[in-house]
């Protein structure tokens, strides 16, 4: 301290009007810094948010803690005022009788259970969301609301007999050591995955899966101006929100440039 005043002292009695003057740059240049530093994050939040939008991401992906989701859960997510679109999936792995796979085994098909009324909801809204597993038809779509319909991609049609409209599959059933043989009406196209993928209901899904009212994940939409991160932090602890898988290495590819420009800036 002795040591501090002894070098700082002349400098303020001699000259007291620049050392306050170069006190008050300094505090300026923090202060920019600061300011630079919180544009950033609000700017880099709503860029995500529209990079998430043009490539039909949602802004968080919600799975159970342990276990499965529930239709109740659905259903508490869309009361929450925060929530634009909430879509429930459910997945399950089936098999192709009488189809071989890549290395001679059996073919197996990804069967992914959707609600279509929220995906052509949140595109009719302009903000799609998984455009590549919407069903896309060449009539007038009411295929769609048709039970046990599945829409394929271009991988599992080219699989298909010419001519056939309807698709044989085995599902295995939870606690049950046999699967399940299922028929399902070949309905439109999905553009998703070069691997065998069809979509279906998914309230057709939780009845041939064995899996009534279970959801293995629901793919939120928030209100514009909401943050995902600090929302999340809201929800029960049954829930566990996240953002999508590859959201991170996307956007900091995306925003390189940007978080450099401002970095020097600061």
């Amino acid at each position: 301290m002795n040591l501090w005043l002894h070098i700082t002292w002349p400098a303020w009695r001699d000259q007291p009007a620049r050392v306050v003057l170069a006190i008050v740059a300094v505090m300026l240049g923090v202060a920019l810094a600061f300011g630079v530093h919180l544009l950033n994050g609000a700017a880099l939040t709503e860029f995500a948010r529209a990079a998430r939008g043009v490539n039909g991401q949602p802004d968080l992906v919600l799975r159970a803690g342990n276990g499965s989701l529930a239709d109740r859960d659905l259903a508490e997510l869309l009361n929450r005022p925060e929530v634009v679109t909430a879509s429930p999936v459910l997945e399950a792995q089936a098999l192709w009788p009488g189809q071989k796979g890549q290395f001679g085994g059996g073919l197996t098909v990804r069967l992914i259970g959707i609600d279509p009324f929220a995906l052509i909801g949140a595109a009719t809204a302009g903000r799609p969301l998984a455009p590549e597993l919407t069903p896309q038809f060449d009539g007038t779509g009411m295929q769609a609301l048709a039970t046990y319909t599945v829409h394929l991609n271009a991988a599992a049609a080219a699989r298909l007999p010419s001519g056939a409209a309807t698709l044989k599959l085995r599902v295995p059933q939870p606690g049950h050591p046999a699967p399940r043989d299922i028929d399902l009406t070949v309905g439109g196209r999905i553009a998703a995955g070069n691997a065998p993928l069809g979509v279906l209901d998914i309230a057709d899904a939780q009845a041939l899966f064995g899996r009534l009212g279970a959801l293995d994940r629901i793919d939120v939409q928030l209100a514009p101006g909401t943050d995902a991160i600090t929302w999340a932090r809201t929800l029960p602890p049954r829930w566990r929100a996240t953002p999508p898988a590859d959201e991170g290495e996307r956007l900091s590819d995306l925003t390189r440039a940007y978080r450099i420009n401002l970095g020097l800036l600061a």
